[in-house]
């Protein structure tokens, strides 16, 4: 199909959507429905890539009920029909299996790069249930879209990576975690491809998918509205 030629503001946030991809990142889900409708959900709201990872609490769910709950060609037939039905051109990337945890603490510490070789620089979002100490999602990316417009050229390429844990959230262990790698960071040479932060969605407990739809439409949302 040809790409449909628009122009105006409308113009304007397709160019910054290309300049800057949105990554889900969600521990594991124990319920198929619910995964079913995180892989839908996130493809009709622009998502480019759909990660699952295995995480303490989304592995002991899955030990206790000897199924994994992924397989790759039936998700992958939902994020098609999905996009399908919002006339979108193009697929979210989608995860063969679940990424392991130390996967995904390597990928948050490499220097990526797209497929040109450019440099890349990746907000991590890690969204933190009741945590007075992080900052609104809202106020991170504003923060980040000032720092963007600062220090960044306007070409560069970006990745926001949203990180939602499963349900039960993230473990102490994980947490901690995510500190040490923020605490390096701040002294590391690479902090200006990769920046971690703890972000909150609100005073109330959210259901993971519904963590993961709040998070994606706020970064969306916010960047159409740049």
């Amino acid at each position: 199909l040809e790409p449909l030629v628009i122009s105006g503001h409308d113009n304007d946030t397709n160019q910054r959507r290309r300049r800057r991809r949105v990554h889900l990142v969600m521990g594991q889900l124990k319920g198929k429905k619910q995964l079913k409708w995180v892989l839908e959900k996130a493809t009709e709201m622009g998502v480019n890539e759909i990660t699952m990872v295995n995480t303490e609490f989304s592995m002991s769910s899955t030990a206790a009920s000897g199924n994994t709950g992924w397989d790759y060609d039936k998700h992958k037939a939902h994020v098609v029909e999905a996009a399908e039905q919002c006339e979108r051109l193009d697929l979210p990337l989608l995860s063969q299996e679940p990424l392991s945890w130390q996967d995904l603490l390597k990928r948050m510490s490499l220097q990526q790069s797209d497929p040109e070789g450019s440099a890349v620089t990746n907000y991590w979002l890690i969204c933190r249930e009741r945590s007075e100490f992080s900052p609104p999602i809202l106020s991170a990316l504003q923060a980040m879209e000032e720092e963007t417009e600062s220090t960044i050229e306007n070409n560069n390429k970006q990745v926001v990576h949203i990180l939602i844990g499963p349900e039960g959230g993230w473990s102490n262990t994980e947490l901690q975690t995510f500190s040490n790698m923020m605490e390096e960071q701040e002294q590391s040479d690479t902090k200006g491809c990769n920046r971690l932060q703890f972000v909150a969605l609100g005073p109330l407990v959210l259901r993971a998918e519904t963590a993961a739809m709040m998070a994606v439409a706020a970064v969306q949302m916010h960047q159409d509205a740049q």
